[in-house]
């Protein structure tokens, strides 16, 4: 008896003791904190951190060859639309117009006219048409800046207000181009007058639709495709030349807009292409009308860039733009550029860089620009 007890006495023990030592050192509650290389009193700069060092989910770099793009397109369209998450039901292209008036602009006529982008909601644009239309024409959609200047959104790409050298649309209508431009929500016509300034609306209606789960971006974006519907329905369009053109938040826009849809054959990007991961430090800030949560999760701009390939592609940039820096643009271009070789399409990507200028179109990038659409979007010219 006194054996057995002895050996179950001393197993009880030896139970005891394997069970301390199991319990102190695999039990998370006991385990020892592990310190980080850094630590942050502000939490978002910790998170920033955390995923400093993890790569999106679709690089540039891992395409090697056309069975890769052809992959890396699909998914990554699929999972930009996921992002957006467009809020509206498809509206029949034979709703969509509204109400049209004309006004004679000398060698062209400026049609202002409202499309239903929704069940809900009516845009106001300009459809610019030259005299000497042909059977089918050539096409762009021009779209404006943001810069704060609500009040301004299509009148200033068109000529009828703001900066003169953001008048692309006019100046591209003038050399035979039949263009659209169309206000974005909250810019123009469609700002509201009486609530307060544009920046306030801004915030209270990017709140609004986060609240909602819809980024102001996947409306703005749903709208863009809402107006290609339009121009690719007008019969006298040439709709394998149909072109974008967009100044900073145009241009984020316009390579949105491109990157979703391959109806659109050229696209031209000024002073809108930076990296979507910014440096903390750097200040650069862009609109909410921009934001789209998760996205640096998913890939970075040259990604973007990447599905508009091998697509032409033209982007404009300066040394001092505060907004879109050089550094950050020049990254996206080399990296693009390389996309554009391995492809076997490097005629179809060009960037042209402008010293001593802020965050701008000059003049002096105009004609270069539009001789290279001129050389993608009329063909017969340069056959």
């Amino acid at each position: 008896m006194k054996k057995g007890y002895i050996f179950w006495g001393f197993f009880i023990i030896l139970l005891l003791i394997f069970s301390f030592f199991y319990n102190f050192e695999d039990n998370p509650k006991n385990r020892e904190f592990n310190k980080p290389e850094k630590a942050f009193i502000n939490s978002f700069f910790a998170l920033r951190y955390k995923y400093e060092s993890i790569k999106p989910d679709f690089d540039v770099s891992s395409i090697k060859n056309t069975k890769d793009k052809e992959k890396f397109d699909k998914s990554l369209k699929k999972k930009l639309l996921e992002l957006l998450n467009m809020p509206f039901d498809e509206v029949p292209v034979d709703k969509l117009l509204n109400t049209y008036t004309t006004i004679d602009k000398g060698t062209y006529t400026e049609n202002a006219l409202t499309l239903h982008t929704s069940e809900y909601s009516l845009a106001s644009a300009y459809l610019l048409i030259p005299k000497n239309l042909k059977e089918k024409n050539p096409a762009i959609i021009a779209m404006h800046q943001h810069g704060e200047n609500y009040e301004n959104g299509k009148e200033e790409v068109v000529g009828n207000k703001g900066e003169p050298d953001l008048a692309y649309g006019k100046e591209l209508v003038e050399r035979g181009y039949v263009v659209f431009a169309m206000d974005a929500p909250l810019f123009g016509e469609r700002l509201n007058f009486g609530g307060g300034s544009g920046a306030v609306q801004e915030v209270n209606a990017a709140q609004d639709l986060f609240l909602f789960g819809h980024p102001p971006l996947g409306v703005i974006v749903q709208e863009d495709l809402v107006s290609l519907d339009y121009l690719y329905s007008l019969d006298f369009i040439d709709k394998d030349n149909i072109g974008c053109i967009g100044h900073s938040f145009g241009g984020v826009r316009c390579m949105y807009l491109a990157a979703l849809d391959e109806r659109i054959k050229v696209t031209v990007l000024s002073s809108s292409v930076a990296n979507i991961k910014k440096e903390l430090s750097s200040g650069a800030t862009h609109t909410w009308f921009s934001i789209l949560p998760g996205i640096a999760r998913v890939t970075e701009t040259s990604g973007i860039l990447a599905l508009i390939s091998p697509r032409p592609l033209m982007i404009v940039h300066t040394d001092n733009d505060p907004i879109f820096p050089s550094d950050e643009t020049q990254q996206n271009i080399d990296s693009v550029y390389g996309l554009y070789g391995l492809l076997e399409k490097r005629e179809n990507f060009d960037y042209f860089f402008i010293k001593n200028e802020k965050h701008t179109f000059p003049k002096e990038a105009h004609n270069l620009v539009y001789e290279f659409m001129d050389k993608h979007l009329k063909k017969q010219l340069y056959t």
